[in-house]
């Protein structure tokens, strides 16, 4: 989670900062989906591209050790509130 001090606005992690993560923590998006019978990394690497995605987020917190919330905290509010006016 990102909060700047200029605007005290929070943003989800950075993609490049998510894969860094990943790297750090032993994995590749590959291995990480072969893990997890996804038959492509590509396939995970929708998460950076696509909010509708809760399984991969779930995948990369595992992995990373972060919960899905402080990686993605605005994508994971939207989602509260899209399924709060349901």
């Amino acid at each position: 989670m990102i909060i700047h001090a200029n605007h005290c606005s929070v943003q989800d992690m950075h993609p490049e900062d998510i894969k860094a993560a990943i790297k750090k923590a032993g994995f590749t998006m590959t291995s990480l989906a072969k893990m997890h019978g996804i038959k492509y990394g590509s396939t995970l690497n929708q998460v950076f591209h696509n909010p509708n995605y809760p399984k991969a987020e779930r995948i990369i917190s595992d992995a990373i050790g972060l919960s899905v919330e402080e990686i993605w905290p605005l994508r994971s509010q939207q989602r509260n509130n899209k399924n709060s006016k349901v």
